[in-house]
């Protein structure tokens, strides 16, 4: 366990394969009731933490990803999933649900806007790809803090840019004012796959919005 940062509560360390089970279980709790297309795709448990549980080796590969324990029930409260941009996609992963394809091919898009005019180089690009706080621990900046210390080990590294593709409208608003700034957006209402609109009821949410923030 390599500790990164701590308040008087909580500690925030980088994860490893060990913590796995617990982080495959937060994220899919904190995704299937509260961000909107994973609610819309109308994934279950344990639907969603299969492709957490997927993403295990590479995030252990990356050494990028931070969780969030409490210090006095050693509890699993929050993570940030997250790699180099320019490292293998955690997009590319076979055998999980038809579920994911409508969101994977979303983000996928939004990528491929934002690469169209760069030269993304290994190092360079900090990519934060899935942030979920226990419900029950919402409203203690959690998010806040696993992002800033994703940040701040990821600038220690030599990252030179942040960025991330945030899908709720609580997402948005938190990195916004963490300095991250809107570069691309996929709106919900006008996304189509294979034809069809197929995130057209998503309500009180416009759509995925690609930002980054400059760290040096």
């Amino acid at each position: 366990m390599q500790r990164l940062h701590e308040t008087h509560a909580l500690q925030y360390e980088l994860f490893n394969q060990k913590s796995l089970l617990e982080m495959a279980l937060l994220v899919a709790e904190a995704f299937i009731h509260s961000e909107p297309m994973t609610i819309n795709q109308g994934f279950s448990v344990d639907e969603f933490a299969n492709y957490i549980r997927l993403l295990g080796a590479w995030a252990e590969q990356e050494k990028l990803t931070v969780i969030a324990r409490d210090k006095q029930t050693n509890e699993l409260v929050g993570a940030l999933i997250a790699g180099d941009f320019a490292s293998a996609s955690p997009l590319e992963i076979d055998n999980i649900s038809d579920k994911f394809k409508p969101i994977m091919e979303l983000l996928e898009k939004l990528e491929v806007q934002y690469k169209q005019d760069k030269n993304i180089r290994t190092g360079e690009y900090l990519h934060l790809y899935m942030l979920a706080v226990a419900p029950q621990r919402r409203g203690e900046k959690i998010a806040q803090n696993l992002i800033q210390t994703c940040l701040g080990y990821g600038m220690k590294k030599g990252y030179r840019t942040a960025l991330t593709e945030a899908t709720h409208s609580i997402s948005q608003h938190i990195f916004g004012k963490l300095g991250f700034v809107a570069r691309h957006e996929m709106l919900y209402k006008q996304f189509t796959y294979q034809g069809q609109q197929v995130l057209k009821s998503i309500e009180g949410h416009t759509g995925t919005i690609f930002m980054d923030k400059a760290l040096v």
